[in-house]
Parts: structure tokens; C-alpha cells; sequence
């Protein structure tokens, strides 16, 4: 089960390499409903006003199956969305690799 949570790391370490500018990047799973317009005043709040420039931003839903708190599981069928900082600095400083690579 853990590994087949961790598919979809592989995609989002592909994603600044695509597109390295983005100020977000979203994700949702096929069935996710996404209001656009809130979604996108919700960004512009939080890169215009809330944020500072070295901020990072995780918005989701992180589980510990164990019930101890926050894990290392994130469910992402509501969405997850992410600041291009955090994102970058996670694949720069090896932590996604890490999150594939752990067994």
C-alpha cells in the first residue's frame, strides 16, 4: 500500500522541470471537483498578501495510519497544493527522491 501512495512522487518531481516558474502547482485526483475562480483567488491572497517570499506552503491532507498525528502519507483526493518554492526545494534537496526511494 505504501508504494503504490508514492506513483505519483515521480510525476511531481517532473513538474519543475516542466514548468520551473509556476508560483503553485495543484494537484487533484480525476474525480476532484475544482472550483477555478476560488482556487485562483486563493492563490493570488496567499501570493499577494499572506506569504512572504521565503514561506513555503503545503496545503493537503497528511495521515498517520498509526493514529500518532501527521505522517508520512499524503491523501491528495481533495487536492494538494503547493507553493513552486516548496516544491523546487523539495526536489533539490533530495527529499523527494528520498520519499521514493524509502522502503
Amino acid at each position: 500500500w505504501w508504494c503504490a501512495q508514492r506513483n505519483y512522487l515521480v510525476g511531481l518531481e517532473q513538474l519543475p522541470k516542466h514548468y520551473p516558474k509556476a508560483d503553485f502547482y495543484f494537484l487533484a485526483d480525476v474525480d476532484t471537483l475544482v472550483f477555478r475562480e476560488s482556487l485562483a483567488a486563493l492563490m493570488s491572497l496567499l501570493h499577494h498578501e499572506v506569504l512572504g517570499p521565503s514561506e513555503d506552503v503545503y496545503m493537503g491532507h497528511g495521515y498517520d495510519l498509526s493514529g500518532n498525528g501527521i505522517g508520512k502519507i499524503v491523501m491528495s483526493g481533495g487536492g494538494v497544493l503547493l507553493r513552486g518554492r516548496t516544491l523546487r526545494k523539495l526536489g533539490a534537496t533530495g527529499m523527494l527522491r528520498w520519499c521514493m526511494e524509502e522502503s
